[in-house]
Order: structure tokens, then sequence, then C-alpha cells
């Protein structure tokens, strides 16, 4: 896990390390939500079928459930975790390697102690 090496003594990022702990988490958490609705749904068949597969079949079907779980609960969340990544990145490469990275560090615990 990409947590773990954050933590570790020769690198010593703890802020890193609560990050990506905690988007490890959200991840499993979508996954079992996800799974809870297709078994509630007896629909355990279309984890097979690709996310746009999914959504031409569904709408030829009729069955817009599905569709609208990925998209709305699911896409939208991604796309702000991207958005969320891209400036993070953008910010490391501002602060540079050594104090600019332990100050992120730091930012980070921050902000995952209020997230929380």
């Amino acid at each position: 896990m990409t947590a773990n090496y954050f933590g570790r003594s020769d690198v010593a990022l703890p802020g890193f390390k609560k990050f990506f702990s905690a988007a490890s988490k959200e991840e499993r958490d979508h996954a079992e939500q996800l799974m809870d609705y297709l078994n509630s749904r007896d629909n355990y068949k279309k984890l097979l079928i690709c996310y746009f597969m999914t959504r031409q079949w569904d709408s030829n079907k009729g069955n817009c459930n599905l569709s609208h779980i990925l998209e709305h609960e699911f896409l939208d969340e991604q796309v702000k975790s991207i958005k969320e990544f891209g400036d993070y990145i953008r910010q490391l490469k501002r602060a540079g390697d050594g104090l600019g990275e332990y100050y992120f560090d730091q930012k980070l615990q921050i902000v995952i102690k209020q997230a929380c």
C-alpha cells in the first residue's frame, strides 16, 4: 500500500501517509457500496461489464438506476479527486524538495484532520 511507504522511518512523511490511507479507505468504501447495491438488486453479473457498455446496456433495457448511481455517486467524486490531485501535484512542484516537501506534508495533516 502506498501509504505504508510514507510511514517508513527513512521517508517519515505522516501527512502523506494519512492522505493515502484515507484515499484508500474511501475507494474501498466505494467498492463496497457498489457491491451492496448490485447484490441488493441481484445484479452481480453487471460487474463484468465496463462502464460504457453498462450505460448502453442500461439504456437499452430501460434500467437507469445503475447508470445514475455510477454517474452521480462515483463519477462526480472521481472528477473532484482528480482536480485535488492535480492541485497537490502543482503545489508540490512549486514547493520543491526538502523544506517545501515537509511544509506540504504538515499542510496535508491539517487537511486530513479537518476532513475527519
